[in-house]
């Protein structure tokens, strides 16, 4: 998985919004930003997940 690209992705996005609600004049979504920030945590915790065993983990 890439997660620079997909880091990379949820930055720009993030960027593009903030951007766009300035020239807007209007505030930003957080609810959108957090739902973004949320993705892409899950997704690298899934990964970094399943790198343990339950063992290592404490889970067992």
């Amino acid at each position: 998985m890439d997660f620079v690209g997909l880091e990379n992705e949820a930055r720009h996005a993030d960027l593009a919004e903030l951007r766009s609600a300035q020239q807007g004049g209007r505030d930003p979504n957080p609810a959108s930003l957090l739902a973004r920030s949320e993705s892409f945590a899950r997704q690298y915790a899934d990964v970094i997940e399943k790198c343990y065993s339950d063992e290592d983990a404490g889970r067992s």
